[in-house]
């Protein structure tokens, strides 16, 4: 059975590409375009892992990761994906399991999920 991840990110050329590599690794990806979309998703796909952007509208991230430690009492591990340093001090951003600094090279990405997933 395959892991499934939980993909909010609001850029689609992203998304689309998060949704190929990682499906490339094995995983079952769902995405969502903001972070409230990403909530409303969350307990129909129950995903092994949520990934979310920092800076989308609607609902940001850092929202986004506070709702679900609330509802899910921190079970699910949770990478913030980001291109903003800025955050990672942030109160609500260190309840995050990774914090991860977008790039071309995936590679950090895809090595914080497959800790997480396994731990």
């Amino acid at each position: 059975m395959k892991n499934k991840i939980l993909l909010a990110e609001d850029e689609e050329h992203l998304r689309f590409l998060y949704e190929e590599e990682l499906g490339e690794e094995g995983y079952q990806v769902t995405s969502a375009r903001n972070g409230k979309e990403a909530l409303q998703k969350l307990e129909d796909t129950r995903p092994d892992l949520v990934i979310l952007d920092i800076a989308m509208p609607v609902m940001n991230g850092l929202e986004a990761l506070a709702r679900i430690r609330e509802r899910r009492d921190g079970k699910i591990p949770v990478i913030l994906h980001t291109s903003y340093e800025r955050y990672r001090q942030d109160p609500v951003g260190r309840s995050a399991d990774a914090y991860v600094l977008k790039s071309i090279d995936m590679d950090e990405l895809k090595e914080k999920i497959k800790e997480l997933i396994q731990s």
